[in-house]
């Protein structure tokens, strides 16, 4: 991004609307009302056993793929203490094997 000066202009303005539109104080006092009034929308609710997403954050694919290897090498597929979430330990599993760094689609 730093020897790149489109591509930084462009992100900037992409955040700035981006706070512009979700974080003014009254979009916020609006969505703490709908909380208040317990009308929160199903784009709000997570649930966590749902969870297949393995790159972490802030944190390089290469770096978050040793820690997953060094786990399960040491402790097996239990270190990773996700077995209550079968997809989620499949998918560390299969990205710990992997070599390379993550695709463009699994990017977005």
């Amino acid at each position: 991004m730093i020897v790149d000066r489109r591509h930084r202009m462009e992100t900037g303005a992409r955040v700035r609307r981006f706070v512009q539109t979700h974080w003014q104080p009254r979009e916020v006092a609006r969505r703490y009302l709908q909380l208040v009034e317990e009308e929160i929308p199903p784009s709000w609710v997570f649930d966590p056993s749902e969870t297949s997403y393995v790159y972490g954050c802030c944190a390089p694919d290469s770096w978050i793929r040793e820690l997953v290897r060094r786990v399960v090498q040491t402790a097996g597929a239990g270190g990773l203490m996700v077995s209550d979430k079968p997809d989620l330990e499949r998918q560390l599993l299969a990205f710990g094997n992997e070599g390379g760094q993550r695709s463009e689609t699994a990017a977005a």
